[in-house]
């Protein structure tokens, strides 16, 4: 083998080239002939020099050659690091990509060092603009993931034109790994399990419902209780939304002056004091205290905690300001409740929730089922409220069995003891 044919081999062993090449020719029907995934350099047909790589049968396909006669050039790559990128060690892994053609090439063993930048080149690259990717593959599992070293900014693409072509990379942000976007911090959003910069611009001011870039789901919303407008995504529950993000649902109006509620990520305090209502790996079913979170967050009177569904944090609102004992200050066809009956942080709050037509006693499934004044306990049926006082009689509801009733404390756990006194602010009680 020549000089001049040596000049094009791939940046390896020219024993390890020759031992491919024999395989090549020598592998028998049936077995595969070359390694999935290695690529090696050929000759075309008007004498330029391309590629070719291993397909998953073990053949190597066709060979990848300059377009409209035009002699391949050479790429070469100056890789320095900057801020925790530095002193990293891995494989340097280079990818070029135009159209459905991909060129992948690993340099084993590199080290990132501030003052002296790795230099490579990759030879027998077709004519044409390439999108260029670079990356420390540190854990070496073959793909950018968790820990491995990437530019935090976008490479731009690299023009071959039968010459050779410098091109400067900065490695200089460590992949941080994800599984849904709350895994990821403000300004990035999970894509290919890491989190990648935003185009969105969460957080962001604007102003009169514009100037907010993205995907069509970016939005301008606001002002809220702790800052104006801001540029914010729909969303369907936390997993959506970035850290220190979370899904709540707030409404929006529109231009002809409709109005519509609407789930979007947004600060914990935007909608008032960050609260929940439920601490976070715990069984409702067995935990004695129904899993309550015992942080009182809403204190002012009035207030609960309202909470987003699928979100685990919301913001303290206000409530209906009806009167519980006295069933007043609701439409006819309504309960007022007190915002404990629901496990919700509160002091003093009550709420004017739809009810149903189901009596005393009547089998149901949510209090919304049964009729004004009463509440659900799904394993007793329909009970009217009461205000409990020493066990006192209700006076005008009956038994199933027409006998009289009792007032029974509501707002206690599994054990028989009262709930947080941020629940439990209004004194409650059902009709057994």
């Amino acid at each position: 083998m020549g000089d001049a044919a040596l000049s094009f081999m791939r940046p390896v062993a020219w024993w390890s080239a020759l031992l491919l090449s024999s395989v090549a020719l020598s592998g028998c029907a049936g077995t595969p002939r070359c390694t999935p995934g290695a690529q090696v350099d050929c000759a075309c047909g008007d004498g330029a020099r391309g590629f070719q790589v291993c397909a998953a049968d073990g053949t190597f396909g066709a060979c990848a050659c300059p377009d409209g006669g035009q002699v391949a050039g050479t790429l070469e790559l100056v890789v320095g690091c900057a801020g925790d990128g530095c002193g990293k060690s891995g494989d340097l892994v280079v990818t070029l990509r135009d159209g459905g053609v991909e060129r992948k090439e690993s340099f084993a063993a590199q080290t990132l060092t501030a003052p002296a930048p790795l230099r490579h080149t990759v030879t027998a690259v077709p004519s044409g603009e390439w999108a260029l990717d670079v990356y420390l593959d540190v854990n070496r599992s073959g793909g950018a993931d968790d820990g491995d070293v990437v530019s935090g900014e976008a490479i731009p693409p690299v023009v071959i034109s039968g010459t050779r072509s410098t091109v400067m990379v900065t490695l200089d942000a460590l992949v941080v790994g994800c599984a849904v976007t709350q895994d990821c911090a403000l300004g990035t959003v999970c894509g290919g399990g890491r989190c990648v910069e935003d185009p969105g611009g969460y957080g962001t001011s604007c102003v009169g419902g514009s100037g907010c870039a993205g995907d069509g789901r970016t939005m301008c919303l606001g002002p809220f209780v702790s800052q104006g407008p801001i540029c914010t995504r729909t969303c369907q529950s936390n997993d959506g939304c970035p850290r220190p993000y979370s899904c709540q649902t707030t409404a929006t109006s529109s231009a002809d002056g409709g109005a519509s509620v609407v789930s979007v990520c947004l600060p914990l305090d935007a909608l008032g004091t960050p609260c929940r209502n439920h601490v976070e790996q715990c069984d409702p079913r067995t935990a004695p205290d129904f899993c309550i979170d015992p942080t009182h967050e809403c204190t002012r009177t009035g207030e609960f905690c309202l909470v987003p569904s699928g979100a685990s944090w919301g913001g303290c609102g206000s409530g209906d300001g009806c009167q519980f004992a006295s069933q007043t200050g609701c439409a006819p066809n309504e309960t007022c409740h007190p915002a404990g009956a629901f496990e919700l942080d509160n002091t003093k709050a009550t709420l004017c929730l739809p009810a149903g037509a189901a009596q005393h006693g009547a089998p149901c499934a949510v209090a919304s089922d049964c009729a004004p004044g009463l509440t659900c306990i799904p394993s007793a049926g329909c009970r009217a409220y009461c205000t409990p006082d020493a066990g006192a009689q209700c006076l005008g509801v009956v038994a199933p069995d027409g006998g009289p009733t009792t007032c029974a404390e509501l707002l206690i756990d599994r054990l028989g003891r009262p709930l947080p006194a941020g629940v439990s602010s209004i004194p409650a009680g059902v009709c057994f």
